[in-house]
């Protein structure tokens, strides 16, 4: 008789069919199982990270302490449980700036004095890169193993697909849900598995541009809108009920952070529809997997979430929204309420009133309880200067722990490509943009105002012909420039810490460090585990990668601390960055404009500490974005933006006035034709409709005319190619300029009066804002042009295109939405359904219908064929269809709401997602997202 045997995750490689005689067999299961019962009984090895790593303390004593027992799905690493009552805990970043990444590890660093063991902070962007197949292979199969713990014996697992996870599921859960990791659930069910562990994750979660993710977090974001079903991202704040656990930081200025709403019972609060306690995973299954309901592939996870966001954006912190609502959808359990910080107000401030009045307490509770003795003494809402100022004096004696080290080097050493490339994949995602810019040349500088404005706007052009494999660009497009710091400020620098400008010198990450910063390891690299690509010169270091000009905040004051010799620096800095010195640090910090540079050569002298200390408080020098100028058309090898020259004033301790001069916008300004400046492309919204018959009505005061230079630009040429007779089709340019005064800062003015003169540009509204008495705004003109811009919008279906400050898209947007709502709400319904709510052809959501009165018929009928398609689908299919939310109007609900109990019945069948029933007026105010506008805006918050 012969067997055949699947062998699969035993090993990196692929599964493999072996047939064997039964004798084989018995021998081969006998010694495996013996070998199993020897792991049971083996200790583990005690190699410990070393001190210079940033949890080495914690690891260290968890990996001499570890003993590895065998599970059927994998092997779990124990550890001390009296030293970290509450287990492990991994933290998750999503960052563009790396302020996320800063808060990651200041939780880290928190974890152990909580009872927590917190050995890895990982970038998003290793989840999806693992490359650890066994544990990828592992995370697949788990599925099925944990249907027959729990008796599910059902005909798919004769399937060879049944009860495995797919690849996006496997993916995630290598990390997320890694059976190594995973610790006994304290409320003794073990979760959802029926007898299995359960992994704890923190995310951190930065919102970049218009509610979009981050650089590191866009393939995870991708992977869990599968996961999840929920594909429109947008929705997440405004149709969940998430919005519940929304975090209002201090509101009574006590010192303790509140919930937006009246708190809610633990197991509604706490725990999400998809997180019952105390079932077995194959209930939860039934709920959620059998019908249309999202997968349960995280079903062993406990989280918590904290956004990064900017209320000034209308997107406000979506993707801390959209990862704590995807997180519960896929079956993980929220274990401490969603917090939101504001980088508008106090990001650093929302951040710790959640982390030590909402995070700590609600872990310490649920998992160290009682047992934790003393820890629990120490999570208190707030941590007092004084209390801040013992613990960094005791420890003053000796320097915190560092997670790389510095390497020097007598010479740069030869590159063939190769180091470079190894070298790209040590650097954090959130430091990209430092292997993806280059080198190229300035060929044209000249300033835009009149010499009679004291401000100062300039027009620069760069170019790119040499290096068109990465800086080709589409019109309108951005450019990312890395700044320098000035000369003066780095060898002030240098001089106070007692560095060498000249040494040539490389960071190396200190061993153990792939677990403190959770990177994937390749043939001994740690994947992102580095700021910035070294080799490189102390010079260039303190030049291009150490921010010394930006405030820091005040968790890196505290961290300076650390550094400082004399005990009076060192009280003032501890002063300013706890809670109670947020007033000073405002007023000394922030409004003075006090960068790392004046602090450790002017402030606080007394600091000292090694060049990888330095480079670990420093924070990094961002690039800053400019909307490229030019079409790509027209230049094709050059490159041209338009900028704003920073300045304003501050005074030093003497009470002197002096100019501080915005660090990015004065380099610029400083360059002549020769020089060379370090740059790279980023996409843009901006794009120009397809369909050259549709007219574009522009908004770019200030700066803001940038895109629509480029525009006017590309549209020129399109004239200019084309026959007479085809000029006719293209639509009308309307464009709206704003500035202070037409004789000091009407910048452009003669290649707009060109376009005017060849027909390129149809009309030029223009607003002077101190011409007159009373102020007027683009916004105002577009008021006295309502008619016409409403049939153009109606008839001609025109593109809209905004570029400047926030408040002045804000403004601009509410004046459209004013114009539409004036209007026949039948022809503004269906411009809302001809211009961007086509119903979708995939798993995407109807945002939203507009039918107010008899407005409602067409809405009606898209219903009832949403109904019907749902009738004809499989449950298990019905999850393609999108949600589908609809706002109507009327005098009154007992009077003329009509269609109301179709509508409810709509309700009932799961057709409509959500009614929003307006009486008496219309709320167009609701109404944002739809505006046709593209707003070029840039938010750098995490």
């Amino acid at each position: 008789m012969s067997i055949l045997l699947l062998v699969d995750g035993l090993s990196a490689s692929p599964s493999t069919v072996i047939g064997f005689g039964a004798t084989t067999m018995m021998l081969l299961f006998a010694t495996y199982y013996l070998s199993l019962r020897s792991r049971t009984t083996t200790g583990g090895g005690t190699s410990a990270l070393p001190s210079s790593s940033p949890t080495s303390s914690a690891a260290s004593s968890a990996k001499s302490s570890r003993r590895k027992t065998d599970e059927d799905d994998g092997i779990i690493e124990e550890i001390d449980s009296t030293k970290y009552p509450g287990g492990r805990l991994t933290v998750y970043y999503g960052s563009q700036t790396g302020t996320a990444q800063m808060f990651a590890k200041q939780i880290a660093r928190e974890a152990e004095s909580r009872g927590f063991l917190c050995d890895r902070v990982v970038d998003l962007q290793d989840v999806v890169d693992n490359d650890d197949v066994e544990a990828v292979e592992r995370s697949r199969i788990r599925r099925r193993r944990l249907r027959r713990r729990n008796g599910d014996d059902d005909d798919d697992d004769d399937d060879d697909d049944a009860g495995r996870w797919d690849d996006d599921a496997a993916l995630v859960r290598a990390t997320l849900a890694d059976p190594s990791r995973l610790d006994p659930d304290p409320d003794g069910n073990g979760g959802t598995t029926g007898g299995g562990g359960r992994s704890r994750a923190i995310f951190l979660m930065a919102t970049y541009g218009e509610g979009e993710p981050t650089d590191n977090a866009q393939q995870f974001v991708e992977i869990m809108k599968r996961k999840s079903g929920i594909y429109n991202i947008y929705k997440v704040g405004t149709t969940t009920a998430d919005d519940d656990d929304e975090i209002v930081p201090d509101p009574d200025g006590n010192g303790k952070t509140t919930t937006s709403a009246p708190p809610l019972p633990p197991s509604s609060r706490m725990d999400s529809d998809a997180d019952v306690l105390g079932q077995t995973y194959r209930d939860v299954r039934t709920r959620y997997e059998s019908d249309d309901g999202p997968e349960l592939f995280l079903h062993d996870v406990d989280y918590a979430t904290f956004g990064l966001g900017n209320r000034q954006y209308e997107h406000y912190n979506n993707m801390g929204r959209f990862v704590d609502a995807s997180l519960s959808r896929c079956g993980a359990r929220r274990v401490a309420a969603l917090g939101l910080g504001d980088d508008d107000d106090d990001l650093e401030g929302d951040f710790e009133n959640w982390k030590d009045g909402i995070l700590w307490p609600a872990l310490v509770a649920r998992y160290v309880g009682g047992g934790g003795g003393a820890r629990s003494t120490t999570t208190t809402t707030t941590t007092t200067a004084a209390a801040a100022m013992m613990a960094s004096s005791s420890a003053a004696s000796s320097l915190p722990p560092c997670p790389y080290s510095v390497e020097y080097m007598k010479s740069m050493p030869d590159d063939d490509g190769t180091s470079a490339r190894a070298a790209a994949e040590m650097i954090q995602t959130s430091s990209r943009h430092y292997c993806q810019a280059v080198d190229c040349t300035v060929t044209s500088r000249r300033e835009l105002r009149d010499p009679s404005d004291p401000g100062s706007t300039v027009h620069i052009e760069i170019d790119v012909s040499r290096r068109m494999d990465v800086m080709g660009y589409h019109t309108a497009d951005n450019l990312g420039v890395l700044p320098r710091n000035e000369t003066r400020a780095v060898e002030a620098v240098a001089r106070a810490l007692d560095f060498d400008l000249d040494r040539i010198f490389r960071l190396v990450p200190n061993d153990g460090n792939d677990g403190a910063v959770g990177g994937n390891s390749s043939a001994g690299v740690v994947a992102h585990s580095l700021p910035f690509p070294t080799p490189c010169t102390v010079r260039e270091c303190l030049e291009r990668y150490c921010d010394l000009a930006g405030s820091p905040r005040r968790s890196d004051l505290k961290q300076l601390a650390s550094y400082a010799v004399d005990e009076l620096d060192r009280r003032a800095l501890l002063r300013m960055s706890s809670k109670e010195g947020k007033a000073e640090y405002k007023e000394k910090i922030v409004e003075a404009h006090v960068g790392i540079a004046d602090i450790v050569t002017r402030l606080c002298p007394s600091i000292s500490c090694p060049l990888e200390h330095f480079i670990m408080v420093c924070p990094r020098l961002q690039p800053r974005y400019y909307t490229i100028s030019s079409s790509s058309t027209v230049h094709p090898t050059t490159v041209h933006i338009t900028l704003a020259v920073l300045e304003t004033e501050r005074k030093n301790k003497d009470g002197d006035v002096a100019v501080f001069r915005g660090l990015c916008s004065g380099y610029l300004a400083d360059l002549r034709s020769g020089d060379a400046v370090r740059a790279f492309v980023r996409e843009s919204a901006f794009r120009l409709p397809r369909e050259v018959e549709r007219p574009v009505i522009m908004f770019g005061p200030g700066t803001g005319i940038a895109p629509m230079r480029a525009i006017l630009q590309e549209r020129s040429e399109m004239r200019r190619t084309m026959e007479p007779r085809q000029r006719e089709r293209i639509g009308a340019s309307i464009l709206y300029f704003g500035c202070k005064n037409r004789s000091m800062d009407y910048i452009y003015r003669d290649e707009l009066e060109a376009f005017l003169d060849e027909g390129t540009l149809t009309e030029l509204h223009l607003a002077f804002s101190r011409e007159k008495a009373e102020k007027v705004y683009v916004q105002h003109l577009l008021a006295g042009k309502a008619e016409e811009t409403w049939r153009l919008i109606r008839d001609e279906k025109a593109s809209i295109f905004v570029c400047g400050a926030v408040r002045m898209g804000a403004d601009v947007g509410s004046t459209l939405q004013d114009i539409i709502s004036q209007h026949d709400v039948r022809l503004f319904t269906d411009f809302v359904m001809q211009i961007d709510f086509s119903p979708p052809r995939e798993r995407r959501s109807l945002p939203a219908m507009f039918g107010p009165d008899t407005g409602i018929a067409p809405m009606r009928a898209i219903l009832r064929e949403r109904l019907e398609i749902r009738r004809m689908m499989e449950l298990r299919q019905r999850e393609r269809i999108g949600a589908s939310i609809l706002y109507i109007g009327c005098k009154n609900q007992s009077l003329d709401y009509i269609y109301r109990k179709e509508l409810e019945a709509f309700l009932e069948e799961e057709t409509s997602t959500k009614i929003v029933r307006i009486i008496v007026h219309f709320d167009f105010a609701s109404y944002s997202r739809q505006t046709p506008t593209v707003v070029a805006s840039h938010s750098s918050v995490g």
